[in-house]
Parts: C-alpha cells; structure tokens; sequence
C-alpha cells in the first residue's frame, strides 16, 4: 500500500511540473511578420481544465491577413506611447502600442486610422495589463486601466475599466496547420465605460480566448466576442505559420515611402517612390482588411508604376512588404 501510494504521489509530481509555462520569450518580438486565417466560425472555445485536446481543425478560413511588430518609433504619433517597447500594425493600417517587461505584457495606447488623413489616438495615462508574464495553468489577476481618447473633430473622452484574467486550462491545440503541444489556454473578460461631459456614456465588454505554446511566439489562436451596448462582434483567427520561440528575427525596417497621385483617379496609374532595387509585394487593402488586389513586382529605385484593377471609389492602404522592410500609406480612391 504504501509503495502505490508513493507511485500516486510521483505521477501527480511529474504532472505538476509537466504543465507549459508563458515567458517573455513567447510574445512577439520587433520584425515579427505574422499571417493568420480570419475564420467564419462562431466563438467556441471548449472546455476549459487538465490536459485538455482543442480540436479546432475544422476552423473555416475567408481571408488571410497579418500583423507586423516593429520599433514604436517607426509607427504614428510615438511621443505620445514614451514607454512603449513594442509597435503591431495591424492589415487594418491601426497602430497598437505595448510595453513588454519579464513580468508583463501592458497596452500604452492605439493609433487607430480613420481615414486617409485622420487617426484617432487612444492614450493610457494607467496602462491595461493583458498579460502578467510568466504564466501558467490556474493564474489569475485583476488590472484597473484608464486612459482618454482623442477623436479628431469631436475632442478628447475618458475611459477607464478593468480586466480579470484567467489562465483555464492546458493541453494539446490542433489547428487546420497542424497539432501544437504545450499550450495554455486564457481567458479574460474587459469591461470599459466612456466618459463624455464627465458622465457614464456607454459601456463595452469582451470575452477573449487565447492559446498560448510555450514552444512558441504569439497567439496560436483567439477567439473574442465584443459587445458595444448593441450588438455583439465575434472574432476568430489562427496563426498560419507560428514562429517557434527559439528562432532568432531578422528585423523587419518600416521605411517612409512617397505613394502619388492622391486622391487616386479609377483606373489610374499609382507610382511609388522606392530607395533601392529589390522583389516586393504590393497589396490594395480596404479599410475592413480586405486585400482587394495583391501584385508580386520588382521595384526599382525612384518611381515605379502599378495599375490596381477593378477597384471602386473609397479608402484604402497600399502595404508594401520586401524581405526585410515594409511600408503602408493610405490613399482615397474617386471616379
């Protein structure tokens, strides 16, 4: 009896120590260029506990997207972000700033575009901790967050809220990409309320579910679902070819470029101004995300001519990506 019970305890020794924990080295890193898959699946995360298998490989993809993570001094309004460490520019052309330490993974404030010509900035003056770093299965913490929003040609309104997070379960992630041991699954609810004359002007929540491999960088896959006082905006997407987190980054440079005309004519010849000579891709991308048109081309030094086709009338970014830089500047597009 007593040498089972040594067994027992030895077993549930090894199980204890056998669950992933999330380091620093997890997060993304400055020259990160991730593509994920926008699904059409509803939000179902599953079940939550111990060696957990998510068979998320039935997971539908409509559209394939990135995220690329550069210095914050290369993104849009940088002096108001002072301790951000880490810029995401999302395929939406928004500017989210982070600060990423051993023991965090906060949120300074967003560059969100408008338009061509208009950018929102989302400021913290308490930033939003989303993730205490390191973690593991059954962590949990509470961050209170505040900050102002400034909207161009409206003014400046408060905000402040709190996060309850949640690490739930651990185990095994099987995507359409492909099966990912060590995972940790979290789960977080967001409550913020806005602020207008001083008042309570509306209040919007969010249910977000994350897995996170040791063995790798960035989110495996998110699952969130917003509600604005509304209606409620569900997200899906997966990481098509996550980076593992012992591969070293070559860094990605954001490089000004001059893009003309502007306003674009339909069916008008675009010119980009370029540096040096090197393969590119040129992507026309709406301002929902959508790439409307995507050319492989090779750029020359000064100007260079592209003809997008069947585009209408309407904002838009052109993203253009070489092998170790990349750039995007918004245009508008008339008849």
């Amino acid at each position: 009896m007593k040498k089972t019970f040594t067994i027992i305890l030895s077993i549930f020794s090894v199980l204890a120590f056998s669950q992933p924990e999330i380091t620093q080295s997890n997060i993304p890193h400055v020259g990160d260029h991730v593509v994920i898959a926008i699904c059409s699946d509803l939000v179902n995360p599953g079940t939550s506990g111990t060696n957990q298998t998510w068979d998320m490989s039935g997971l539908t993809e409509t559209e394939e997207q990135s995220f690329t993570y550069i210095l914050p001094s290369a993104g849009i309004e940088p002096d108001s972000f002072p301790n951000a460490t880490l810029c995401g520019v999302s395929w939406q052309d928004d500017y989210s700033n982070y600060s990423v330490s051993p023991s965090s993974l906060s949120v300074e404030g967003y560059a969100v575009t408008i338009s061509p010509d208009d950018t929102s900035l989302i400021v913290y003056d308490d930033p939003e901790q989303i993730i205490q770093l390191p973690f593991t299965y059954n962590d949990t913490f509470l961050d209170n967050f505040s900050g102002v929003s400034y909207i161009p040609g409206f003014g400046a309104f408060p905000f402040d809220g709190y996060l309850d997070f949640e690490a739930d379960g651990y185990g095994t992630l099987i995507l359409p990409t492909g099966t990912y041991n060590n995972v940790v699954r979290y789960h977080f609810y967001r409550e913020q309320t806005n602020y207008v004359g001083g008042f309570p002007a509306g209040t919007t929540t969010k249910d977000q579910w994350a897995w996170v491999s040791s063995d790798y960088r960035f989110w495996l896959l998110l699952m969130e679902e917003v509600f604005d006082g509304i209606s409620t905006t569900p997200l899906v997407w997966y990481d098509k070819n996550p980076y593992s987190a012992s591969t070293s980054v070559n860094t990605l440079n954001y490089r000004s470029t001059t893009v003309y005309p502007n306003p674009l004519r339909v069916g008008q010849q675009i010119n980009i101004t370029w540096d040096r000579h090197e393969q590119a891709y040129v992507s026309l991308v709406s301002m929902d995300g959508s790439v409307m048109d995507k050319k492989q081309t090779e750029l020359s030094e000064g100007s260079n001519s592209i003809v997008f086709n069947h585009i209408i009338p309407g904002l838009y970014v052109i993203k253009i990506e070489t092998n170790g830089s990349f750039s995007t500047q918004k245009i508008s597009v008339i008849n």
